[in-house]
């Protein structure tokens, strides 16, 4: 899994992009060098803007109503 966005397409949804963050920290022992840290950086911000955009989407959807 590559921790950079997609250049196009669909942007990754959060779980994707936490995982990258939890990959990353796990494979650094939890202690971020500057270039580790920078990479930290850029993906919460891309986690907090695909929360963010599923947030906005899920509430632009109409409720499930079960069928009668």
């Amino acid at each position: 899994m590559s921790p950079k966005s997609p250049t196009h397409g669909s942007p990754r949804r959060a779980a994707v992009v936490n995982d990258a963050i939890r990959d990353l920290v796990r494979r650094s022992g939890g202690r971020l060098r500057p270039e580790d840290r920078r990479m930290y950086e850029q993906l919460v911000a891309e986690c907090v803007a695909a929360s963010v955009a599923e947030r906005s989407t899920s509430a632009a959807l109409p409720a499930m109503v079960p069928a009668a």
